[in-house]
């Protein structure tokens, strides 16, 4: 009898324990969709950086060698 009545304490304490490894495992799940999405969000900032800089820079360019062909006197 004492058997079984530890047996099931043993019982009852694993299927506690899963159930906290469930959650856990499901608050790792979230956090880490939450890292992607971060991880997308900050990629595409990046993204619309470089673009933006790349057409300062051709502008920049494109301005320097309109200055060069005009012979270097300013307008």
């Amino acid at each position: 009898m004492e058997k079984s009545l530890e047996y099931g304490f043993l019982l009852d304490n694993h299927e506690g324990r899963i159930k906290k490894l469930e959650e856990s495992d499901h608050d790792k799940e979230k956090r880490l969709r939450d890292v992607e999405k971060s991880c997308i969000k900050l990629e595409n900032t990046i993204l619309h950086e470089n673009r933006d800089t790349r057409q300062l820079f051709q502008n920049t360019m494109q301005n320097q060698w309109e200055l060069i062909k005009s012979g270097g006197q300013w307008k």
